[in-house]
């Protein structure tokens, strides 16, 4: 995944362990409100880099797919790129943790659905 980002011009960095158990966690234990969008990729990440500096990419096997940590701006590439990386979709979180978009990949397109916390 880090060669993938450091090809497209983006230094990423690992999620250490334990912030990746924690993220797992937040996803188990948080009920939020999940509202399907119906915008395009590209505008639905831009709005999660726009509100944050630092974000969290995850494969779509959290237990599994190792997580990153990007600048916000990093989340401004091609869908391509993405299907590419994520074959079979991501998670890309902001800190602090409030909102989660999940993209899902099929073979004709992506759902995306974010999931919005209430602030503890």
């Amino acid at each position: 995944m880090i060669k993938a980002w450091s090809l497209v011009g983006f230094a990423a960095s690992p999620l250490s362990a334990d912030r990746h158990e924690e993220l797992i966690e937040t996803l188990r234990l948080k009920t939020g409100t999940r509202k399907s969008k119906n915008e395009p990729l590209a505008r639905a990440l831009a709005n999660v880099g726009n509100a944050s500096d630092v974000v969290a990419v995850v494969g779509w096997n959290v237990e599994i797919d190792p997580g990153i940590l990007l600048s916000g701006k990093a989340l401004d590439q091609t869908e391509a790129f993405w299907r590419g990386t994520y074959p079979d979709g991501f998670l890309v979180c902001g800190q602090p943790l409030s909102q989660i978009l999940i993209v899902d990949f099929d073979e004709v397109g992506c759902v995306i659905e974010e999931l919005r916390f209430g602030l503890d």
